[in-house]
C-alpha cells in the first residue's frame, strides 16, 4: 500500500507525474488530494492514532501506553511492539539508547511493511527518528489503513478489483443509512458533523436501542455523544474520536474512516456486496488527453466548442507563464552553482568536512525552497483541467513542456545532487576511517610506552629523571594529539535509511561499529590524559624529594667523614697541657657546634624526604628504596657515635684545664667557660660535671626543644614546598574541562589528608612559642613563620574552592552550549519542516 500524497503537500515529484499520457487523470486525483488536504487535522489524528495504538497494545500487558506519540515512537521500540501485536511475529530490536540504534528499530519496521506490500513513499527512518509530525501520523495511518482495512475486507465480498477501503465504506455507509432522514453521506468529513449518520448506522443494525425519530431535533453535539456513548457501551468500541472533533469546520478525515471501520467491524453485518457504480456507469465527464479536449466517445476536434478568454483568465495565463520562467530560472542557477562545486574532493579531511557540510546546505536549500516547484507545477495542472478556463491547442502544448522542461531540470538537479553527496560521503568517510586507524594505533603504541617505561615509578635520582623526560615528551604528543581527538568528536556519520543494518559502502566498519569504536577510543585516552596528570605530579614530588636526598647525601656524609677524623686526631692527642694543643681542640670543637645545627637539620630532611618517597614505594620490593633507608639509618647512628666522641674530647679538655698550672687570671677560665658552652650546646646526653640532677633536666630538656624547633622548621618548608607546587599546578588551568576535574579531584584529597597533620604541626609551633616566651627568648621570627604559613595553607583552600567553582562554571557553560545548540537544531528542523515537503535522501 503506498502513502497517500496528502503527506507531502505540493510534491514536485507528484505534480511532475501529472505530465505525459495520462495527465488529466491524474491532475483530477490531485485536485482531489488538495481539496482533502484541508481536513487533515494533525492535533484531531494525533489523539486518536494514540488511542488507536493503546488500544492495540493493551494486548501486551508489559508495554506502557504512548501518551506523546511524536516522542514516544521515536526510538522505533513501540513500532515493533505494535506490528508484534499485528503480525503475531516476533520482532527483534535494538534496546541501545543512541540514535543509530533507533535508526535501526525504524528501518526494521520499514521493512516488516514493506514484506507486506505497504510502500512507504518520502517517509524515511530520520523523519521518524526526528520526531517529524506530519510523516510520523502518515506512518501510522498506513498501518491502520492497511490492518484496520484488511479486517473490513474480509467481513465483505468484493469483486477482485475492489482495493479501495475509502471508497467501499463510502458505498456501504450510504447503502445502509439510505432512507434514513436528514442523512446524506458523500464523503467521511462534514457528512458526519451532524450526528444523524453514526445514529442511523447504529440503528439500521440494532433499532430496539433507540428510536431514530426522537433525536431528529437534538443539536449536533448531543448526537454525537450518543451515538459514541451508545458505540461504547453496547458494541465495546473505544471512543476514539470526541465530539468536538467531529463538529469542527474541518473535521479530521482519517480519524472519521478509522473509526467507520471500527463501526463496520463491530455492527452485526453479514457478508455483503457493495458495486463500485464507477464502473458501471458510461461516463460522462470531460478530460483532457495530450491532443484533444473530447467526451467518454471522444467528438472529433472540429466539434470542439471555444470561448472566448476574459481578460482576467488572459493575465492569470501570463502570471503564470511569468512565475514558471523565473522557476526555471532558479533550477537552471541552482544547476550552474552546482557544477561550479570542486568535483575532486580533497586528501585534507578538514577541507573535506567543508565541502561536505557546504554540500549538506546545499541540500538542506533544495528542501526547503521546493515547495515553489510543486506549487507552479499544480498552478499549471489547475490551468490545463479547469472547466472554466479555455486554452488554444498551442498554448495547451507550451504549458505541458514548460512544465515538462522544469521537472527534467528539476529531477537533474537532485539526481546530481545526490550523486555529490555520495562522492563526498564516500571520501570523507574513508579519510576519518583512517584517521580512527591512525589514532588507534598511536594509543596502542603509548599504552605499550606506558606499561614498560612509565607504570613503575624508577627507584634512583637518574632513572626518575629519566622518566620525568620521556613523560614530559608523552605530554608535547598528547598536545599534538588534542587536534585529533576534537575532530574524531566533530565526526560526521550518515546513516543510510535503505541499509537495515547501517552497512555503509563507503566505510568498512557499519554505523554501530563505529560508535563502539569511538567509545572506546575516546575512554583509552580519557585513561593516557589522566594517567600522564597523575603520574606529573608524582614525579614532580618524588624528583624533588630524591635531589633533596642527594644533596644532603653528598653533604652529611662529607661533614661525618671530616668530623669523625678531626674526633679521632683529638682522641689521639695526649698533650693536651699545651696551650696552644688546648686551645686548636677547643676551637674545633667550637667550629663543629656552630655545623650541628645545619648538619641535623640535613639528617631531619633526609628523613622527611624518605618518608615522602615511602608513599610511592613498596618497602618489601623497593631495593633501591630500602638501600637509602639504611643509609640514612647508618647516619643517625654515626651522628650518635660521633656525639658520644665529642663529648668524651670535652670531658678530656675540661680534666685538662682542671690541672692546668696555667694562671687563674689567664684566659684559661674564659676558655673553659667556652668549652662548656660548647659541650652542653651540642651535646644530647649529660656529662660527666658533678651537677645537680636539676641542671641536668634543663639541660637535656633544652636540647629537646632545639631538636623539637629544628624538626618543626624542616616539616614547615616541607609545606611550604607542597603549597607552592600545588598553587603552580592550579595555575597552569588546562583547557580540557574533565583534566581540570582530576587535578582539582587529586589535588583536593591530598589537602584533606594532609590538614590532621598540618593542624598538629600548628598546634606544635604554638607550643614552641610558648616554649620560647617562658625562656625569655625571642620568639617574633618563629612566631611571623608560624602565622605565614598558616595564611598560606587557609589561602590554598580558598584556591582549591575558587577552582572547583571554576571547573563547575566550566561544566554549565558546556552544557548550556549543548542546550543551546540543540534548541538551535531543533528550531532549524521546525523551520524545515514547515514547507511540508522534503528531498528523498
Amino acid at each position: 500500500m503506498s502513502n497517500s500524497p496528502s503527506e507531502r503537500s505540493s510534491s514536485p515529484e507528484l505534480a511532475s507525474a501529472m505530465i505525459g499520457d495520462e495527465m488529466t487523470d491524474d491532475a483530477q486525483q490531485f485536485q482531489q488530494i488538495i481539496r482533502d488536504r484541508r481536513y487533515e487535522r494533525e492535533d484531531i489524528q494525533k489523539k486518536a492514532f494514540t488511542k488507536w495504538i493503546n488500544n492495540r497494545l493493551a494486548e501486551k500487558s508489559s508495554t506502557p501506553p504512548v501518551t506523546d506519540l511524536f516522542q514516544d515512537l521515536r526510538d522505533g521500540v513501540i513500532l515493533l511492539q505494535l506490528l508484534e501485536v499485528l503480525t503475531g511475529n516476533d520482532c527483534k530490536r535494538e534496546n541501545g539508547k543512541m540514535r543509530v540504534h533507533h535508526i535501526e528499530n525504524v528501518n526494521k519496521v520499514i521493512a516488516i511493511l514493506n514484506e507486506h506490500g505497504i510502500k512507504l513513499l518520502s517517509i524515511s527512518s530520520n523523519d521518524i527518528v526526528d520526531g517529524n509530525a506530519k510523516l510520523t501520523l502518515a506512518l501510522i495511518w498506513s498501518i491502520i489503513q492497511y490492518w484496520q482495512g484488511k479486517d473490513v475486507m474480509k467481513s465483505a465480498e468484493t469483486d477482485a478489483e475492489q482495493t479501495n477501503i475509502e471508497k467501499f465504506l463510502l458505498a456501504w455507509c450510504q447503502e445502509q443509512t439510505k432512507g434514513y432522514k436528514g442523512v446524506e453521506i458523500n464523503d467521511f468529513t462534514r457528512s458526519w458533523q451532524d450526528g444523524l449518520a453514526f445514529n442511523a448506522l447504529i440503528h439500521k443494525f440494532r433499532p430496539d436501542l433507540f428510536d431514530y425519530d426522537d433525536i431528529l431535533q437534538n443539536a449536533s453535539a448531543r448526537n454525537l455523544e450518543h451515538a459514541f456513548s451508545v458505540a461504547k457501551n453496547v458494541f465495546k468500541i473505544d471512543r476514539y474520536l470526541d465530539v468536538e472533533d467531529v463538529i469542527s469546520d474541518y473535521p479530521d478525515k482519517k480519524s472519521i474512516l478509522m473509526y467507520v471501520m471500527c463501526l463496520f467491524q463491530q455492527l452485526p453485518t453479514s457478508n455483503i456486496i457493495i458495486e463500485d457504480k464507477e464502473k458501471t456507469e458510461t461516463s460522462t465527464t470531460t478530460t483532457l488527453t495530450d491532443d484533444t479536449t473530447s467526451t467518454a466517445t471522444k467528438a472529433p476536434e472540429e466539434e470542439i466548442e471555444t470561448h472566448l478568454r476574459s481578460d482576467e483568465d488572459s493575465a492569470r495565463l501570463k502570471t503564470f507563464q511569468t512565475n514558471i520562467d523565473k522557476v526555471l530560472e532558479w533550477v537552471l542557477n541552482l544547476e550552474n552553482e552546482l557544477d561550479k562545486q570542486d568535483k575532486t574532493p580533497s586528501d585534507d579531511l578538514k577541507t573535506i568536512k567543508e565541502q561536505f557540510q557546504s554540500h549538506e546546505e546545499f541540500m538542506v536549500s533544495l528542501t526547503q525552497d521546493q515547495n515553489q516547484i510543486g506549487e507552479i507545477l499544480l498552478e499549471g495542472n489547475q490551468l490545463l483541467t479547469s472547466a472554466n478556463f479555455q486554452l488554444q491547442l498551442e498554448e495547451i502544448n507550451e504549458v505541458k513542456e514548460k512544465m515538462k522542461v522544469l521537472n527534467d531540470h528539476w529531477e537533474s538537479l537532485r539526481s546530481k545532487s545526490l550523486e555529490r553527496q555520495a562522492v563526498l560521503h564516500k571520501a570523507l568517510m574513508k579519510l576519518q576511517i583512517d584517521q580512527i586507524e591512525s589514532f588507534d594505533a598511536w594509543l596502542t603504541q603509548t599504552e605499550s610506552r606506558i606499561s614498560t617505561d612509565l607504570n613503575i615509578l624508577e627507584q634512583n635520582l637518574t632513572g626518575i629523571n629519566r622518566q620525568y623526560q620521556q613523560l614530559a615528551e608523552l605530554q608535547d604528543e598528547l598536545v599534538s594529539q588534542q587536534q585529533i581527538t576534537e575532530s574524531l568528536q566533530n565526526m560526521i556519520i550518515v546513516i543510510d535509511d535503505s541499509l537495515s543494518e547501517n552497512l555503509d559502502p563507503a566505510s568498512k566498519y557499519s554505523s554501530t561499529e563505529i560508535e563502539s569504536k569511538l567509545l572506546s577510543l575516546s575512554e583509552r585516552w580519557a585513561q593516557i590524559c589522566n594517567f600522564v596528570q597523575t603520574r606529573w605530579i608524582q614525579l614532580q614530588e618524588v624528583k624533588i624529594e630524591f635531589e633533596q636526598i642527594h644533596t644532603n647525601l653528598d653533604k652529611v656524609e662529607k661533614w661525618l667523614v671530616t668530623k669523625e677524623d678531626e674526633v679521632n686526631k683529638m682522641q689521639e692527642e695526649t698533650n693536651l697541657t699545651d696551650q696552644e694543643t688546648f686551645m686548636q681542640q677547643v676551637n674545633t670543637l667550637e667550629k663543629t657546634e656552630s655545623e650541628m645545627a645545619d648538619m641535623r637539620q640535613a639528617i631531619l630532611l633526609l628523613n622527611g624526604s624518605l618518608q615522602v618517597l615511602s608513599q610511592h614505594y613498596d618497602s618489601s620490593t623497593a631495593t633501591e628504596y630500602n638501600n637509602l633507608s639504611n643509609q640514612i639509618d647508618t647516619f643517625e647512628k654515626r651522628w650518635t657515635k660521633l656525639i658520644d666522641n665529642l663529648e668524651h674530647c670535652s670531658r678530656l679538655l675540661k680534666s685538662a684545664n682542671l690541672t692546668s698550672s696555667v694562671d687563674p687570671k689567664s684566659d684559661s677560665e674564659l676558655t673553659h667557660n667556652k668549652i662548656t658552652t660548647t659541650v652542653e650546646e651540642t651535646t644530647t646526653t649529660t656529662t660527666t660535671y658533678d651537677n645537680t640532677d636539676e641542671s641536668e633536666d634543663k639541660k637535656e630538656k633544652t636540647n629537646d626543644e632545639n631538636t623539637v624547633k629544628l624538626e618543626f622548621d624542616v616539616s614547615a618548608r616541607k609545606y611550604v614546598d607542597w603549597i607552592d607546587s600545588i598553587e603552580r599546578i592550579l595555575s597552569e588551568k588546562p583547557s580540557n574541562t574533565e583534566e581540570r576535574k582530576n587535578i582539582i579531584q587529586e589535588v583536593k584529597t591530598k589537602y584533606v589528608s594532609y590538614d590532621d597533620q598540618f593542624k598538629s604541626l600548628i598546634e606544635t609551633g604554638i607550643a614552641i612559642t610558648k616554649e620560647l616566651k617562658d625562656a625569655s627568648e625571642d620568639s617574633t621570627e618563629h612566631e611571623s613563620a608560624l602565622q605565614s604559613l598558616e595564611n598560606r595553607w587557609q589561602e590554598l583552600s580558598q584556591l582549591i574552592v575558587n577552582y572547583e567553582k571554576d571547573v563547575e562554571l566550566a561544566d554549565f557553560n558546556t552544557e548550556l552550549e549543548a542546550i543551546t545548540k540543540a534548541r538551535n537544531e531543533y528550531q532549524t528542523w521546525i523551520d524545515s519542516t514547515s514547507s511540508n515537503d522534503e528531498l528523498q535522501v
